[in-house]
């Protein structure tokens, strides 16, 4: 490509362009989910690829990637009902039981296939999370909303929840295993979750304080909300907490702290399309074809376990969560979409003496474009449920 005509400073903003312009294509004419076109575009051009983009060693990148993330984080949690999980207790029963089934499996599954001990069963922490960006993206695509929506929204916030959790404290048993210091060990288990979700909770309390002395309650909010996500996980990665976690409790507090967002702030308008657009091909800019080849193996097979344990407990409890059995099934499906990239990435997190380096690169790539891939039976599962408003 001749670089005086796509200079350094224009190569984003004209991939960005031919990513939406793809996104649409997909979407009218292909009937597919805009983001795997945004992410087709973005792994095509990355610099592994095509070459088109650069490789994404600007920490600039890195933080936007990150600012993008939390804001979907936030309004994914701003959407839960913790209420409703604590009233239908079969629900919360079955995503509980889900996530520590696929510990369990996944476990079992990555050390047959020789991995170490440390690094299995923190891929295993990781494939209990379902991913938020994902999923609310297609939902909101779809304009979907009835039974299996709203559940797949829940469930995969505690599979969130509860992959953090256990994510942070195997990590900080295994800093305790190698390095001998308990400090340590405390500060990267329990101490990123508590001053995380710390960090979160008081930004949910404060913001509708100074929304109501404002007098911008029942106003447009979008603005606020999107400067606070924004420095909440600025804050967060400055202190070396959990961005993901924080903008989640930020979005549960302000939830449950009774500010209401009209339907028009969701996604928080242009900006929140724009940060989305450039999220998912950054994400797959990132890949390299080589790398993601071979760890495809070992990936399909965490992604293959996962999936079944996921769908076998979505079925196995629908009833008692007042599903019919089909629902439970395409509640199931739904959940394909797994969060690799929000925590092998984004969150940059290194155990010393787990092996996450080499030895899993490409393991996380493979994972990586399976998240992307697993768009598609999220959409087929709302549409085969009736709950998508879009006339396909």
């Amino acid at each position: 490509m001749d670089a005086s005509l796509f200079p350094p400073g224009l190569t984003w903003p004209y991939v960005l362009l031919f990513a939406w312009l793809a996104g649409e294509v997909a979407q009218r004419v292909l009937h597919l989910p805009r983001l795997a076109a945004y992410a087709t575009a973005g792994f095509a051009l990355g610099g592994a690829q095509l070459g088109v983009l650069p490789w994404p060693g600007n920490t600039v990148l890195y933080w936007l990637a990150n600012m993008a993330f939390g804001l979907i984080v936030f309004e994914f949690g701003y959407r839960v009902h913790l209420r409703w999980l604590w009233s239908n207790r079969w629900l919360g029963a079955s995503g509980v039981a889900e996530s520590f089934v696929t510990f369990g499996a996944v476990c079992i599954a990555m050390r047959a296939c020789g991995l170490s001990g440390a690094t299995a069963v923190l891929l295993a922490a990781i494939a209990i999370s379902t991913s938020p960006a994902v999923i609310l993206r297609v939902i909101d695509e779809q304009k979907s909303s009835g039974q299996v929506s709203e559940r797949v929204l829940h469930l995969a916030a505690l599979n969130g929840l509860i992959a953090i959790v256990v994510y942070k404290l195997a990590s900080g048993a295994i800093v305790w295993r190698d390095s001998g210091r308990i400090d340590l060990a405390l500060y990267v288990g329990p101490g990123i979750l508590l001053g995380s979700a710390a960090m979160g909770g008081v930004a949910g309390v404060l913001m509708p304080v100074l929304m109501r002395a404002l007098r911008r309650v029942t106003t447009d909010g979008t603005l606020a909300f999107s400067l606070a996500t924004l420095c909440l996980v600025a804050q967060a990665h400055a202190w070396g907490m959990s961005p993901a976690l924080a903008a989640l409790c930020f979005g549960l507090t302000a939830r449950h702290r009774r500010i209401v967002l009209n339907p028009a702030q969701r996604g928080f308008g242009p900006l929140g399309e724009l940060l989305t657009l450039f999220f998912f091909v950054f994400a797959a800019s990132t890949l390299d074809w080589h790398q993601m080849r071979a760890g495809l193996a070992v990936g399909g097979v965490l992604f293959g376990t996962r999936y079944a344990v996921k769908i076998a407990c979505a079925t196995l409890f629908a009833r008692r969560a007042g599903l019919s059995r089909r629902k439970g099934v395409l509640t199931g499906l739904a959940q394909a979409p797994l969060s690799a990239f929000a925590f092998l990435a984004l969150e940059q997190v290194t155990v010393p003496g787990a092996g996450l380096g080499a030895q899993v690169a490409a393991l996380a790539a493979a994972l990586v474009a399976l998240e992307i891939l697993s768009a598609l039976p999220t959409r087929l599962a709302l549409v085969w449920a009736r709950e998508n408003n879009t006339g396909d």
